[in-house]
């Protein structure tokens, strides 16, 4: 033992045993040794270190006010921890495994972690509503935030996403693969869809009664729209397009293609057909007995009317018009063009024809064996009368 005056010095030896402590006013040192262990302090007013060593384990700690620190190391295995005030932090290393914790706040309002071991990383970050992790596994990475009502999570593996958000009542999936991705939105009773892979696209929107469809593939179109009985589709492929529209009793559709177009509505018993193609029109009105047809074509018009028993037809080319009238047994028929008319009814056994043409009045009527035939040409009148052998 040395002493001089606030300095002095102690050595102890007995056998393997080793001990030593300096002292030099706010100064103090001690050591000792014991064959393999080793142990050192330091202390100094606010501050003091201490080292232990025995064999391959090396444990250090250092305190200086608020601060903390501590170390261990045991070969591949080492532990550190620091604490200063509010803050924490602690790191595990062992072989390829290491693992580190920040922690802020005397409630652990923030921390702060991350894990390696190999090709495996993962992190997580927490401060008050907010937390965020991320983990990493070769070419696979994961994602999630949540903050609040929001949560956001997303998994990257090479060709392959797939992410979620969350917030509140709002739900948002995409997941994306090479040439596919397909998103889907949630909020209350609205559904979002929508798909993309290749030329192709898909989009859906649902809002309760409420549903839209359409689909695109290169040149073709698609879409359909339905409100509680109220159905509507139609489909376009260049100069090829259909329409259908359905509402309760109500179906309409539509043919276009190119100077081709054809409509169809059909109200309960009621049908109405209509084709235009070039200079040609043709429509036809069916309620159950009664039918109605029109077609037009250049000059030429053609009318029929069908109810029944009675049927009526009415054709105009230019300047001629010809019409025909059939109920039950009487048939009845009329051809005029310019000058000349010619009328022709039958009714059972009773036959009667006339033609005007200029001055010229010609008629006829056969009734079995009772013929009459009257001609009518300026001041020229003619007739003849048959009944058997009169």
């Amino acid at each position: 033992m040395v002493d001089y005056g606030q300095l002095w010095f102690i050595l102890i030896n007995s056998g393997h045993l080793w001990s030593t402590m300096v002292n030099s006013g706010s100064l103090l040192s001690t050591m000792v040794n014991y064959g393999q262990l080793w142990s050192t302090m330091v202390y100094s007013g606010s501050l003091w270190s201490t080292m232990v060593y025995y064999g391959r384990l090396w444990s250090t700690q250092i305190h200086y006010g608020q601060l903390w620190s501590t170390m261990v190391d045991y070969g591949l295995l080492r532990f550190t921890m620091v604490n200063s005030g509010q803050l924490w932090s602690t790191m595990v290393y062992s072989g390829s495994l290491w693992s580190t914790l920040v922690e802020y706040g005397r409630f652990g309002l923030l921390r702060f972690t991350m894990v390696n071991s190999g090709q495996l990383w993962s992190t997580m970050f927490y401060s008050g509503s907010l937390w965020s992790t991320l983990v990493e596994y070769g070419r696979l990475w994961s994602t999630q935030i949540h903050y609040g009502q929001l949560w956001s999570n997303m998994v990257d593996y090479g060709l392959l996403r797939f992410t979620m958000v969350n917030s509140g009542r709002i739900w948002s999936t995409m997941v994306y693969s090479g040439s596919l991705w397909s998103t889907l939105v949630n909020y209350g009773r609205l559904w979002f869809t929508q798909v993309h892979y290749g030329q192709l696209w898909s989009t859906m929107v649902d809002y309760g009664l409420l549903r839209f469809t359409m689909v695109n593939y290169g040149r073709l179109w698609s879409a359909q729209v339905h409100y509680g009985q109220l159905w509507s589709t139609i489909v376009d492929y260049g100069l090829l397009r259909f329409t259908m529209v359905n509402s309760g009793r109500i179906w309409s559709t539509m043919v276009y293609s190119g100077s081709l177009w054809s409509t169809l509505v059909e109200y309960g018993r009621l049908w109405s057909t209509q084709v235009h193609y070039g200079q040609l029109w043709s429509s036809m009105v069916d309620y159950g007995l009664l039918r109605f047809t029109m077609v037009k074509s250049g000059r030429i018009w053609s009318t029929m009317v069908y109810s029944g028993s009675l049927w009526s037809t009415l054709v105009n080319y230019g300047r001629l018009w010809s019409t025909q009238v059939h109920y039950g047994q009487l048939w009845s028929t009329m051809v005029y063009s310019d000058s000349l008319w010619s009328t022709l009814v039958e009714y059972g056994r009773l036959w009667s024809t006339q033609v005007h043409f200029d001055q010229l009045w010609s008629t006829m009527a056969d009734y079995g064996q009772l013929w009459f035939i009257l001609i009518n040409s300026g001041h020229l009148w003619s007739t003849m009368v048959n009944s058997g052998s009169f």
